[in-house]
């Protein structure tokens, strides 16, 4: 089997296939699509758990070093951008670190550190989880999981929910119970209780996701460029490379400059408060294994056109010299959304607002990195940062179940492949 995420067929017929599921506590389960898991812990309280891998293989030294992100790190963004996806708002975390004989204390130490502070500021509470010391595995390896708990997102009117908030949301609640419950009676304050639950809950329900159904017809929105984050990866393990063909600095323009670019979290609360019906986020396999797995979920197929795939001249130019797949390149920090059509248009100008402050603060290119030749001087132009359009309507869902890319202007017609790998662990050519 290839590195990266268990292939389809694989997991259907031996993962997928021998689970029970006890239908009276799991709403949604283990499925392909399927960002986290939604449990009914009681007559109107959800629970959503979600989960998240990543190891030194991806993230190498020389990597983890030029990014400033450890495998714990990644495996905390993951687990987060799940449970994002899967509109709720994490409020707990199990930590789990699995390392090789030769792995120092002090890297233990550091992961565990810097996670804690994240996790803090996300007023996310770390609960339990477990790190041993493995011999099955090489000596200086390290693997990291991270489940999280969550509650659902609450979508009301112009106010939604957000992570950092949601410590200060609860002292006030807190407080505001307290000087309402020394004002009325104990029976109106169950009274009140329970009618404040039920309407909480019918509201909060309609806005889980999976609560509407997909149809044919349906648009597909994309969210970011395909293949960023395997990029910069790339570029940093195979920079002596690259730098035969590619000047330096367009390379480190596709450097990934902060871990806060993965995160999904804004773009999937703007997406769900402005109706989208499905959101599922970009990683292992690219944007094709997250196409693929859109259409699984929704028991449908889809159609996308090539052109609108939003991607990066870097990532083009770096996967043509490594000989790889762009659209199978890890993309984790970018979503794959389903919306009606008539809510597309207001959705998507929500999102590219939520984009534009993204960019606001990040950097620009400079006019040497905006416009350069190749070794066999084809003009490559190079659009800045902040004429990216990389929130782009894309395709559509249709009746019948078939998956494909298409292009007119390039006479492009492919079928989506089941998923299987990833490129960035593919053996680059030579």
């Amino acid at each position: 089997m290839k590195t990266g995420s268990i292939s389809e067929m694989v997991l259907k017929r031996s993962v997928l296939k021998h689970i029970r599921k006890d239908k009276n506590i799991v709403k949604s389960g283990a499925a392909l699509g399927n960002d986290a898991a939604l449990l009914c812990i009681g007559e109107n309280d959800d629970i959503t758990l979600s989960e998240g891998f990543s190891d030194s293989c991806e993230l190498t030294k020389a990597v983890s070093e030029r990014i400033g992100l450890d495998p714990l790190e990644m495996a905390y963004i993951r687990a987060y951008n799940n449970m994002s996806a899967a509109a709720a708002v994490p409020f707990a975390a199990l930590i789990n670190i699995t390392v090789g004989r030769l792995v120092k204390e002090g890297r233990v130490r550091t992961m565990m550190s810097e996670i804690s502070e994240t996790a803090f500021r996300d007023s996310i509470s770390i609960i339990g989880g477990d790190t041993k010391i493995s011999g099955a595995m090489q000596e200086d390896a390290v693997t990291a999981e991270v489940v999280m708990l969550g509650r659902s997102m609450k979508l009301r009117g112009d106010n939604i929910s957000e992570s950092k908030k949601i410590a200060d949301s609860k002292n006030i609640a807190e407080s505001k119970n307290v000087a309402d419950r020394k004002n009325i009676t104990e029976s109106d304050s169950v009274a009140d209780r329970k009618n404040i639950t039920e309407s909480d809950s019918v509201a909060d329900r309609k806005n889980i996701a999976g609560n509407k159904k997909i149809a044919a017809g349906d648009q597909v929105i994309i969210c970011g460029n395909a293949g960023y984050y395997g990029t910069s990866n790339l570029i940093i393990r195979y920079k002596e490379k690259l730098l035969k063909k590619l000047p330096e600095s367009f390379l480190e323009q596709a450097v990934l400059k902060s871990k806060e670019e993965l995160f999904i979290r804004d773009m999937a609360e703007a997406a769900y408060k402005y109706k989208a019906k499905y959101v599922h986020d970009i990683s292992n396999g690219g944007i094709y294994a997250a196409l693929y797995q859109t259409a699984d979920k929704a028991g449908m197929g889809i159609k996308v056109r090539h052109e609108d795939i939003p991607v990066r001249q870097e990532t083009i130019e770096v996967s043509e010299r490594l000989g790889i797949n762009p659209y199978m390149l890890c993309g984790t920090g970018g979503l794959v959304i389903v919306c009606s059509p008539e809510d597309t248009e207001e959705l998507i100008r929500q999102l590219t607002l939520v984009k534009d402050k993204m960019y606001a603060s990040g950097d620009k290119r400079t006019e040497e990195q905006a416009d350069y030749k190749t070794e066999d001087q084809a003009d490559v132009s190079i659009r800045g940062l902040q004429d990216e359009k990389t929130v782009r309507l894309a395709g559509e869902i249709t009746k019948e179940r078939l998956r494909c890319i298409y292009s007119e202007a390039c006479l492009i017609n492919r079928v989506i492949e089941m998923p299987d790998g990833d490129e960035m662990y593919k053996e680059v050519m030579e």
